[in-house]
Protein backbone atom coordinates (compact mmCIF):
# COMPACT_ATOMS: atom_id res chain seq x y z
CA UNK A 1 0.00 0.00 0.00
CA UNK A 2 1.36 3.40 -0.95
CA UNK A 3 1.99 6.01 1.71
CA UNK A 4 -0.74 8.63 2.02
CA UNK A 5 0.20 12.05 0.66
CA UNK A 6 -0.36 15.40 2.34
CA UNK A 7 -3.50 16.09 0.29
CA UNK A 8 -5.14 12.83 1.36
CA UNK A 9 -4.19 13.40 5.01
CA UNK A 10 -5.56 16.94 4.85
CA UNK A 11 -8.91 15.62 3.60
CA UNK A 12 -8.98 13.13 6.47
CA UNK A 13 -8.07 15.81 9.02
CA UNK A 14 -10.84 18.13 7.82
CA UNK A 15 -13.38 15.47 8.76
CA UNK A 16 -12.18 15.15 12.37
CA UNK A 17 -14.31 17.47 14.54
CA UNK A 18 -13.01 16.46 17.97
CA UNK A 19 -9.91 18.34 19.21
CA UNK A 20 -8.60 15.33 21.13
CA UNK A 21 -8.82 13.25 17.97
CA UNK A 22 -6.92 15.93 16.05
CA UNK A 23 -4.28 15.79 18.77
CA UNK A 24 -4.03 12.02 18.40
CA UNK A 25 -3.81 12.43 14.62
CA UNK A 26 -0.80 14.76 15.01
CA UNK A 27 1.05 12.20 17.14
CA UNK A 28 1.14 9.46 14.51
CA UNK A 29 4.26 10.73 12.71
CA UNK A 30 6.01 13.92 11.65
CA UNK A 31 4.05 13.89 8.37
CA UNK A 32 0.74 13.74 10.24
CA UNK A 33 1.97 16.48 12.60
CA UNK A 34 2.92 18.69 9.65
CA UNK A 35 -0.52 18.30 8.08
CA UNK A 36 -2.25 18.98 11.42
CA UNK A 37 -0.34 22.25 11.77
CA UNK A 38 -1.94 23.77 8.67
CA UNK A 39 -5.10 24.63 10.61
CA UNK A 40 -3.41 25.71 13.83
CA UNK A 41 -3.64 29.28 15.04
CA UNK A 42 -1.78 28.72 18.32
CA UNK A 43 1.14 26.53 19.26
CA UNK A 44 3.09 25.74 22.42
CA UNK A 45 5.90 23.47 21.28
CA UNK A 46 7.81 21.51 23.91
CA UNK A 47 10.80 20.34 21.86
CA UNK A 48 12.84 22.61 19.56
CA UNK A 49 13.67 19.57 17.40
CA UNK A 50 10.12 19.85 16.03
CA UNK A 51 10.44 23.47 14.87
CA UNK A 52 11.64 22.55 11.38
CA UNK A 53 8.51 20.44 10.84
CA UNK A 54 5.87 22.45 12.70
CA UNK A 55 6.64 26.11 11.94
CA UNK A 56 6.89 26.03 8.11
CA UNK A 57 3.60 24.12 8.08
CA UNK A 58 1.83 26.73 10.27
CA UNK A 59 1.37 29.87 8.15
CA UNK A 60 -1.81 30.87 10.01
CA UNK A 61 -0.23 30.77 13.47
CA UNK A 62 -1.14 33.82 15.58
CA UNK A 63 0.07 32.60 19.00
CA UNK A 64 3.44 31.00 19.67
CA UNK A 65 4.56 29.87 23.11
CA UNK A 66 7.88 28.35 24.18
CA UNK A 67 9.54 28.50 27.62
CA UNK A 68 12.88 26.77 26.89
CA UNK A 69 16.11 28.17 25.42
CA UNK A 70 15.79 29.38 21.81
CA UNK A 71 18.59 30.10 19.34
CA UNK A 72 18.79 32.80 16.65
CA UNK A 73 18.22 30.03 14.12
CA UNK A 74 14.90 29.16 15.78
CA UNK A 75 13.85 32.80 15.88
CA UNK A 76 14.66 33.35 12.21
CA UNK A 77 12.73 30.21 11.28
CA UNK A 78 9.77 31.56 13.26
CA UNK A 79 10.08 34.88 11.42
CA UNK A 80 10.07 33.23 8.00
CA UNK A 81 7.24 30.82 8.77
CA UNK A 82 4.71 32.75 10.85
CA UNK A 83 4.30 36.39 9.72
CA UNK A 84 0.79 36.62 11.19
CA UNK A 85 1.82 36.25 14.83
CA UNK A 86 0.03 38.53 17.29
CA UNK A 87 1.03 36.81 20.56
CA UNK A 88 4.66 35.87 21.28
CA UNK A 89 4.95 34.14 24.66
CA UNK A 90 8.57 33.09 24.94
CA UNK A 91 9.42 34.08 28.50
CA UNK A 92 12.04 31.64 29.81
CA UNK A 93 10.64 29.47 32.58
CA UNK A 94 12.03 30.28 36.01
CA UNK A 95 13.12 27.05 37.65
CA UNK A 96 16.86 27.22 38.31
CA UNK A 97 18.57 28.32 41.50
CA UNK A 98 22.02 29.71 40.59
CA UNK A 99 23.33 28.83 44.06
CA UNK A 100 23.00 25.17 43.16
CA UNK A 101 25.23 25.56 40.11
CA UNK A 102 28.38 24.32 41.76
CA UNK A 103 30.09 21.70 39.65
CA UNK A 104 32.13 20.60 42.64
CA UNK A 105 29.06 19.75 44.70
CA UNK A 106 29.29 15.99 44.27
CA UNK A 107 29.27 15.45 48.01
CA UNK A 108 27.45 18.66 48.96
CA UNK A 109 24.06 18.13 47.27
CA UNK A 110 22.21 15.51 49.29
CA UNK A 111 18.71 16.03 47.91
CA UNK A 112 17.62 14.30 44.75
CA UNK A 113 15.94 17.43 43.37
CA UNK A 114 19.15 19.46 43.76
CA UNK A 115 21.23 17.38 41.31
CA UNK A 116 18.30 17.71 38.94
CA UNK A 117 18.60 21.49 39.13
CA UNK A 118 22.36 21.54 38.59
CA UNK A 119 21.96 19.31 35.53
CA UNK A 120 19.61 21.83 33.88
CA UNK A 121 22.05 24.76 33.74
CA UNK A 122 23.98 23.70 30.63
CA UNK A 123 25.32 20.66 28.82
CA UNK A 124 28.56 20.95 30.80
CA UNK A 125 26.72 20.84 34.12
CA UNK A 126 24.58 17.99 32.82
CA UNK A 127 27.70 16.01 32.00
CA UNK A 128 29.10 16.57 35.51
CA UNK A 129 25.81 15.58 37.13
CA UNK A 130 25.74 12.37 35.07
CA UNK A 131 28.78 10.95 36.85
CA UNK A 132 26.68 9.95 39.87
CA UNK A 133 23.62 8.72 37.99
CA UNK A 134 22.60 5.09 38.32
CA UNK A 135 19.43 5.28 36.26
CA UNK A 136 18.24 7.49 33.42
CA UNK A 137 14.95 8.26 31.70
CA UNK A 138 15.50 10.93 29.07
CA UNK A 139 13.47 12.27 26.17
CA UNK A 140 15.96 14.04 23.86
CA UNK A 141 18.35 11.96 21.74
CA UNK A 142 20.70 14.91 21.21
CA UNK A 143 21.50 14.80 24.94
CA UNK A 144 22.75 11.22 24.82
CA UNK A 145 26.13 11.98 23.18
CA UNK A 146 27.12 14.11 26.15
CA UNK A 147 25.58 12.07 28.94
CA UNK A 148 26.31 8.43 28.16
CA UNK A 149 30.13 8.55 28.01
CA UNK A 150 30.06 10.44 31.35
CA UNK A 151 27.84 7.86 33.08
CA UNK A 152 29.89 4.70 33.78
CA UNK A 153 27.68 3.70 36.72
CA UNK A 154 24.39 3.29 34.82
CA UNK A 155 22.55 0.07 35.41
CA UNK A 156 19.05 1.21 34.31
CA UNK A 157 18.34 3.07 31.09
CA UNK A 158 14.97 4.15 29.67
CA UNK A 159 14.21 5.96 26.43
CA UNK A 160 10.79 6.20 24.82
CA UNK A 161 11.68 8.05 21.62
CA UNK A 162 13.19 6.93 18.29
CA UNK A 163 16.85 5.82 18.57
CA UNK A 164 19.38 5.39 15.76
CA UNK A 165 22.07 2.73 15.44
CA UNK A 166 24.59 5.35 16.48
CA UNK A 167 22.75 5.90 19.75
CA UNK A 168 22.62 2.21 20.57
CA UNK A 169 26.34 1.86 19.78
CA UNK A 170 27.13 4.70 22.20
CA UNK A 171 24.91 2.98 24.75
CA UNK A 172 26.87 -0.26 24.51
CA UNK A 173 30.26 1.47 24.58
CA UNK A 174 29.52 3.79 27.50
CA UNK A 175 28.26 1.58 30.28
CA UNK A 176 28.62 -2.19 30.15
CA UNK A 177 26.95 -2.54 33.55
CA UNK A 178 23.44 -1.84 32.24
CA UNK A 179 20.89 -4.49 33.13
CA UNK A 180 19.31 -5.58 29.85
CA UNK A 181 16.19 -6.55 31.78
CA UNK A 182 15.87 -2.88 32.77
CA UNK A 183 16.46 -1.49 29.29
CA UNK A 184 13.16 0.22 28.36
CA UNK A 185 13.16 1.31 24.71
CA UNK A 186 9.43 1.00 24.04
CA UNK A 187 8.39 3.66 21.54
CA UNK A 188 5.53 5.95 22.55
CA UNK A 189 3.83 8.98 20.99
CA UNK A 190 6.34 11.64 21.83
CA UNK A 191 5.06 15.06 20.94
CA UNK A 192 3.43 15.79 24.30
CA UNK A 193 6.44 15.01 26.48
CA UNK A 194 7.35 17.94 28.71
CA UNK A 195 10.89 16.84 29.51
CA UNK A 196 13.56 19.12 28.25
CA UNK A 197 17.17 19.86 29.17
CA UNK A 198 18.20 23.46 28.44
CA UNK A 199 21.04 23.84 25.98
CA UNK A 200 23.82 26.33 25.79
CA UNK A 201 22.47 28.73 23.16
CA UNK A 202 20.11 31.66 23.50
CA UNK A 203 18.86 34.13 20.92
CA UNK A 204 20.01 37.75 21.04
CA UNK A 205 18.94 41.00 19.37
CA UNK A 206 19.69 39.50 15.96
CA UNK A 207 17.03 36.83 16.42
CA UNK A 208 14.56 39.21 18.05
CA UNK A 209 14.95 41.72 15.21
CA UNK A 210 14.27 38.98 12.65
CA UNK A 211 10.93 38.17 14.30
CA UNK A 212 10.09 41.85 14.76
CA UNK A 213 10.71 42.69 11.10
CA UNK A 214 8.58 39.80 9.88
CA UNK A 215 5.78 39.89 12.47
CA UNK A 216 4.61 43.50 12.58
CA UNK A 217 1.15 42.54 13.90
CA UNK A 218 2.41 41.54 17.35
CA UNK A 219 0.15 42.69 20.19
CA UNK A 220 1.36 40.56 23.11
CA UNK A 221 5.06 39.84 23.75
CA UNK A 222 6.62 38.11 26.75
CA UNK A 223 10.44 38.01 26.73
CA UNK A 224 10.90 37.41 30.46
CA UNK A 225 14.37 36.21 31.47
CA UNK A 226 15.65 36.19 27.88
CA UNK A 227 19.12 37.50 28.68
CA UNK A 228 20.04 38.01 25.02
CA UNK A 229 17.27 40.54 24.46
CA UNK A 230 18.70 44.06 24.63
CA UNK A 231 18.10 47.67 23.70
CA UNK A 232 18.46 47.16 19.94
CA UNK A 233 15.90 44.35 19.73
CA UNK A 234 13.38 45.84 22.16
CA UNK A 235 13.57 49.29 20.55
CA UNK A 236 12.90 47.85 17.11
CA UNK A 237 10.06 45.73 18.51
CA UNK A 238 8.26 48.73 19.94
CA UNK A 239 8.82 50.92 16.88
CA UNK A 240 7.79 48.26 14.33
CA UNK A 241 4.78 46.72 16.09
CA UNK A 242 2.33 49.60 16.19
CA UNK A 243 -0.41 47.48 17.80
CA UNK A 244 1.73 46.24 20.71
CA UNK A 245 -0.33 46.40 23.90
CA UNK A 246 1.36 43.97 26.31
CA UNK A 247 5.12 43.77 26.93
CA UNK A 248 6.86 41.74 29.65
CA UNK A 249 10.62 42.13 30.07
CA UNK A 250 11.06 40.69 33.56
CA UNK A 251 14.66 39.78 34.28
CA UNK A 252 15.96 41.00 30.90
CA UNK A 253 19.23 42.32 32.31
CA UNK A 254 20.36 43.81 29.01
CA UNK A 255 17.27 46.00 28.73
CA UNK A 256 18.43 49.46 29.83
CA UNK A 257 17.30 53.07 29.61
CA UNK A 258 17.72 53.19 25.83
CA UNK A 259 14.88 50.66 25.49
CA UNK A 260 12.65 52.84 27.66
CA UNK A 261 13.31 55.78 25.37
CA UNK A 262 11.67 53.85 22.52
CA UNK A 263 8.92 52.42 24.75
CA UNK A 264 8.05 55.92 25.93
CA UNK A 265 7.04 56.84 22.37
CA UNK A 266 4.44 54.07 22.13
CA UNK A 267 0.83 55.24 21.94
CA UNK A 268 -0.84 51.81 22.25
CA UNK A 269 1.00 49.96 25.05
CA UNK A 270 -1.22 49.20 28.04
CA UNK A 271 0.85 46.74 30.11
CA UNK A 272 4.60 47.02 30.79
CA UNK A 273 6.59 44.87 33.22
CA UNK A 274 10.27 45.67 33.87
CA UNK A 275 10.84 43.59 37.00
CA UNK A 276 14.56 43.30 37.88
CA UNK A 277 15.69 45.30 34.83
CA UNK A 278 18.78 47.50 35.22
CA UNK A 279 17.03 50.77 34.55
CA UNK A 280 17.69 54.16 36.16
CA UNK A 281 15.84 57.40 36.81
CA UNK A 282 16.66 58.50 33.26
CA UNK A 283 14.64 55.57 31.91
CA UNK A 284 11.59 56.63 33.92
CA UNK A 285 11.97 60.15 32.58
CA UNK A 286 11.85 58.70 29.06
CA UNK A 287 8.69 56.71 29.91
CA UNK A 288 6.87 59.69 31.36
CA UNK A 289 7.77 62.23 28.70
CA UNK A 290 6.39 60.46 25.62
CA UNK A 291 2.99 59.34 24.36
CA UNK A 292 3.09 56.33 26.69
CA UNK A 293 1.88 58.46 29.57
CA UNK A 294 -1.52 58.73 27.88
CA UNK A 295 -2.14 55.00 27.40
CA UNK A 296 -0.20 52.84 29.91
CA UNK A 297 -2.51 51.15 32.40
CA UNK A 298 -0.18 48.75 34.28
CA UNK A 299 3.48 49.30 35.18
CA UNK A 300 5.68 46.90 37.16
CA UNK A 301 9.03 48.23 38.42
CA UNK A 302 9.49 45.62 41.17
CA UNK A 303 13.11 44.91 42.14
CA UNK A 304 14.46 47.75 40.00
CA UNK A 305 16.80 48.78 42.79
CA UNK A 306 18.75 51.40 40.83
CA UNK A 307 15.77 53.78 41.02
CA UNK A 308 15.52 56.74 43.40
CA UNK A 309 12.86 59.23 44.44
CA UNK A 310 13.90 61.47 41.55
CA UNK A 311 12.89 58.85 39.01
CA UNK A 312 9.70 57.78 40.82
CA UNK A 313 8.58 61.42 40.79
CA UNK A 314 8.39 61.37 36.98
CA UNK A 315 5.63 58.74 37.18
CA UNK A 316 3.10 61.33 38.35
CA UNK A 317 2.78 62.34 34.68
CA UNK A 318 1.39 58.91 33.72
CA UNK A 319 -2.23 59.84 34.22
CA UNK A 320 -3.77 56.57 32.93
CA UNK A 321 -2.00 54.24 35.38
CA UNK A 322 -4.37 52.09 37.43
CA UNK A 323 -1.86 49.44 38.60
CA UNK A 324 1.64 50.32 39.84
CA UNK A 325 4.15 47.92 41.44
CA UNK A 326 7.17 49.45 43.22
CA UNK A 327 7.93 46.52 45.52
CA UNK A 328 11.57 46.01 46.52
CA UNK A 329 12.74 49.09 44.64
CA UNK A 330 15.41 49.62 47.29
CA UNK A 331 16.46 52.06 49.96
CA UNK A 332 16.54 55.08 47.66
CA UNK A 333 12.74 55.19 47.35
CA UNK A 334 11.10 56.99 50.26
CA UNK A 335 8.16 59.24 51.12
CA UNK A 336 9.32 61.88 48.64
CA UNK A 337 8.76 59.59 45.66
CA UNK A 338 5.57 57.97 46.98
CA UNK A 339 3.97 61.34 47.78
CA UNK A 340 4.54 62.32 44.14
CA UNK A 341 2.78 59.24 42.73
CA UNK A 342 -0.16 59.83 45.08
CA UNK A 343 -1.15 62.45 42.50
CA UNK A 344 -2.07 59.68 40.03
CA UNK A 345 -5.84 60.15 39.77
CA UNK A 346 -6.83 56.69 38.55
CA UNK A 347 -4.63 54.38 40.61
CA UNK A 348 -6.52 51.31 41.86
CA UNK A 349 -3.78 48.82 42.77
CA UNK A 350 -0.59 50.01 44.48
CA UNK A 351 2.24 47.75 45.65
CA UNK A 352 4.72 49.43 48.00
CA UNK A 353 5.93 46.28 49.74
CA UNK A 354 9.42 46.19 51.23
CA UNK A 355 9.98 49.93 50.86
CA UNK A 356 11.46 50.38 54.31
CA UNK A 357 11.50 54.19 54.28
CA UNK A 358 7.82 54.98 53.70
CA UNK A 359 5.91 56.35 56.69
CA UNK A 360 2.55 57.78 57.65
CA UNK A 361 3.31 60.79 55.46
CA UNK A 362 2.97 58.64 52.34
CA UNK A 363 -0.23 56.99 53.54
CA UNK A 364 -1.87 60.32 54.35
CA UNK A 365 -1.24 61.56 50.81
CA UNK A 366 -2.39 58.29 49.22
CA UNK A 367 -5.57 58.18 51.28
CA UNK A 368 -6.41 61.82 50.48
CA UNK A 369 -5.66 61.75 46.75
CA UNK A 370 -6.13 58.16 45.49
CA UNK A 371 -9.88 57.95 45.83
CA UNK A 372 -10.19 54.99 43.43
CA UNK A 373 -7.67 52.84 45.32
CA UNK A 374 -8.92 49.29 45.85
CA UNK A 375 -5.77 47.38 46.89
CA UNK A 376 -2.60 48.46 48.67
CA UNK A 377 0.32 46.22 49.63
CA UNK A 378 2.46 47.46 52.54
CA UNK A 379 4.16 44.16 53.35
CA UNK A 380 7.60 44.49 54.91
CA UNK A 381 7.21 48.24 55.52
CA UNK A 382 8.82 48.56 58.95
CA UNK A 383 7.47 52.01 59.74
CA UNK A 384 3.80 51.14 59.23
CA UNK A 385 1.69 51.10 62.43
CA UNK A 386 -1.98 51.27 63.34
CA UNK A 387 -1.60 55.04 63.54
CA UNK A 388 -0.40 54.97 59.92
CA UNK A 389 -3.44 53.04 58.72
CA UNK A 390 -5.77 55.56 60.38
CA UNK A 391 -5.14 57.58 57.23
CA UNK A 392 -7.59 55.29 55.41
CA UNK A 393 -10.47 56.09 57.75
CA UNK A 394 -13.71 55.91 55.79
CA UNK A 395 -11.88 55.58 52.45
CA UNK A 396 -14.59 55.16 49.78
CA UNK A 397 -13.07 52.27 47.76
CA UNK A 398 -10.25 50.49 49.66
CA UNK A 399 -11.00 46.77 49.92
CA UNK A 400 -7.67 44.93 50.32
CA UNK A 401 -4.72 45.76 52.59
CA UNK A 402 -1.66 43.49 52.78
CA UNK A 403 0.42 43.85 55.94
CA UNK A 404 2.58 40.73 55.76
CA UNK A 405 5.85 41.00 57.72
CA UNK A 406 4.97 44.35 59.29
CA UNK A 407 6.60 44.12 62.75
CA UNK A 408 4.64 47.03 64.23
CA UNK A 409 1.16 45.67 63.45
CA UNK A 410 -0.50 43.72 66.30
CA UNK A 411 -3.74 41.82 66.75
CA UNK A 412 -5.54 44.75 68.40
CA UNK A 413 -4.72 46.75 65.27
CA UNK A 414 -6.43 44.12 63.14
CA UNK A 415 -9.68 44.59 65.01
CA UNK A 416 -9.42 48.36 64.71
CA UNK A 417 -8.87 48.23 60.95
CA UNK A 418 -12.35 46.80 60.52
CA UNK A 419 -13.80 50.01 61.93
CA UNK A 420 -11.35 52.29 60.11
CA UNK A 421 -11.91 50.95 56.58
CA UNK A 422 -15.60 50.72 55.85
CA UNK A 423 -15.21 48.66 52.64
CA UNK A 424 -12.44 46.33 53.82
CA UNK A 425 -13.02 42.70 52.82
CA UNK A 426 -9.50 41.14 52.80
CA UNK A 427 -6.56 41.72 55.13
CA UNK A 428 -3.18 40.06 54.60
CA UNK A 429 -1.29 39.15 57.80
CA UNK A 430 1.75 37.15 58.85
CA UNK A 431 1.11 34.04 60.92
CA UNK A 432 3.50 35.25 63.64
CA UNK A 433 1.51 38.40 64.49
CA UNK A 434 1.27 38.96 68.24
CA UNK A 435 -1.89 39.35 70.31
CA UNK A 436 -4.98 37.56 71.67
CA UNK A 437 -6.57 35.07 69.26
CA UNK A 438 -3.77 35.54 66.75
CA UNK A 439 -2.51 32.00 67.33
CA UNK A 440 -5.93 30.70 66.29
CA UNK A 441 -5.41 32.14 62.79
CA UNK A 442 -9.11 32.86 62.21
CA UNK A 443 -10.10 33.15 58.58
CA UNK A 444 -12.89 35.64 59.22
CA UNK A 445 -13.32 38.64 61.49
CA UNK A 446 -16.60 40.27 62.54
CA UNK A 447 -16.52 43.87 63.77
CA UNK A 448 -19.95 45.18 64.59
CA UNK A 449 -22.14 44.46 61.58
CA UNK A 450 -19.18 44.10 59.20
CA UNK A 451 -17.28 40.98 58.11
CA UNK A 452 -13.90 40.63 56.39
CA UNK A 453 -11.52 37.76 55.70
CA UNK A 454 -7.87 37.28 56.62
CA UNK A 455 -5.25 35.93 54.26
CA UNK A 456 -2.50 34.34 56.39
CA UNK A 457 1.07 33.95 55.17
Amino acid sequence: MEQLGDDELTCILCKIPNRDDVKSFSQVSKQFLKVACIRRRSSRILLPDLFDDVLPASPHLTLFGFTKPLSNTHMKLLARSCPNLTHLRIGLEQKLDPQKADNESDGKIPHKSDPSSISEISKHFLKVASIRLRSLNVSLPNVLNGMLPASPSFDIFGFLKPLSNTHTEILSQSFPNVDLASLDLELHGYYDDDEYVPGEFEFDDDGLCAVTNACSHLQYVDLSRRLGAGDVGVSLLVKSCKNLRFLELDGCLNVRDESLKAIGESNQLEHLSLRSCRITDLGLEYLASGDLKNCLDTLCLAECDMLTDNGITYLKEMCCLTNLDLSKCGVNVSDNGVVAISQLPNIEILNLSWLSKITIRSLNEIASNCLKLRTIDLSGCDEITLCSTDAFYDHPTLEVINLFSCPNIFWDDVISLGYICRNLHTLGLSINILGPWAKEHPEDIYTGNKHYSIDWE
